[in-house]
C-alpha cells in the first residue's frame, strides 16, 4: 500500500504516459523479480537503485535513463515516509511487546528501515534491527537469525 501510494504520487508528478494501472503492474512484476534475485544473491543493491526503474520505464515505453534515476531517488525518499501498516499490525505489536523482546531482521536497506519504522509509529516496539548488509547474511539464511539471537550485531534504537 505504501509503495503504491508513493508510486501514484510520483507517476502524477512526473506526468508519465500511459495509465497508472499499467505502470503499477509493471512495477510489481519487475520489482518482485529484482528483489527475488537480490535475495538469492544474483544481483546487487545497485540494480535496485539504478536499473529497477529504467526497466520499468522501458516496459511502459519510456526510454529515459536519467529520468528513471531521478524517479528512483524520489521513490526511495518518498516511499518509506508512508504510514500504512498491514491490518492488525499495531494490535499484534501491542500484544507481543508486553510479552517478548522484539527485533527486526530485514534484507531491506538499512538507511530506509528506520525511516519506515518512524513513519509508521512502530519504532518503540523493537529493541533493535538486524539488516542483511550489516550482518553479512540475508534472510532466509540461518546465520542472520543466529546473529540476531546472539545479539552480536544489530542496531539498537
Amino acid at each position: 500500500m505504501n509503495s503504491e501510494e508513493a508510486l501514484k504520487e510520483l507517476f502524477d508528478e512526473y506526468r508519465l504516459k500511459g495509465t497508472f494501472k499499467e505502470f503499477y503492474n509493471s512495477f510489481v512484476k519487475i520489482n518482485t523479480a529484482i528483489w527475488n534475485d537480490y535475495d538469492r544473491g544474483l544481483v546487487g543493491r545497485d540494480v535496485i537503485r539504478y536499473e529497477r526503474f529504467d526497466r520499468i520505464f522501458k516496459s511502459v515505453g519510456i526510454n529515459d535513463y536519467d529520468r528513471s534515476i531521478q524517479f528512483s531517488a524520489d521513490y526511495v525518499k518518498l516511499s518509506p515516509t508512508k504510514r500504512h501498516l498491514v491490518t492488525h499490525a499495531k494490535e499484534t505489536l501491542d500484544y507481543l511487546y508486553t510479552r517478548y523482546p522484539l527485533y527486526i531482521i530485514t534484507n531491506g536497506f538499512e538507511e530506509i528501515q528506520s525511516i519506515k519504522m518512524e513513519s509508521s509509529g512502530i519504532t518503540g516496539y523493537f529493541k533493535g534491527i538486524v539488516t542483511s548488509a550489516r550482518a553479512g547474511w540475508k534472510k532466509p539464511e540461518r546465520e542472520i537469525f543466529r546473529i540476531c539471537f546472539a545479539r552480536e550485531w544489530f542496531r539498537v534504537f
